[in-house]
């Protein structure tokens, strides 16, 4: 029996899944994002028409394309009903297409839009830092009280 291929390195761009996904799974979420010479899928609430998260051959991570603006929605969209789903109901749905339990992690850089982070089941987003200086041209000085009302 050939030993399981090892992991990729961990990058800003792919968060890891184990168990690995099977070639059934990648294939039904190769079909969300639309992949190439895959079958279009289309799952009840969906948060919009293609999935910026793809497989990678080995089944061992997620990687996020250039849709990244809607990345954290479909993770947790995907999250919630196809790779660890939670409800009855969500888990006869992936069971169904084949999918069984898995549990992700890994941090990704979502560019200006912040990032998203992923334990087990848990999803978190973390927003761009605000820039706290003054708009280019405006010069605020200690002791101007700022615009009248």
């Amino acid at each position: 029996m050939t030993p399981p291929p090892a992991p990729h390195p961990m990058s800003h761009d792919r968060l890891r899944i184990s168990p690995p996904l099977s070639r059934e799974e990648r294939t039904v979420l190769e079909g969300l994002a639309g992949a190439e010479g895959t079958a279009r899928r289309i799952w009840a609430g969906q948060p919009g028409p293609r999935s910026p998260w793809t497989p990678c051959a080995d089944g061992c991570c997620l990687l996020v394309g250039r849709r990244r603006s809607e990345a954290t929605a479909w993770l947790r969209f995907l999250v919630r009903e196809l790779l660890a789903p939670r409800s009855a109901a969500a888990r006869d749905r992936a069971r169904r297409v084949g999918l069984v339990d898995h549990q992700l992690e890994g941090d990704v850089d979502l560019g200006p839009g912040g990032a998203v982070r992923v334990r087990g089941a848990r999803v978190t987003e973390r927003a761009a830092a605000r820039s706290q200086s003054p708009p280019r041209g405006e010069v605020l000085r200690p002791d101007d009280p700022g615009p009248a009302s």
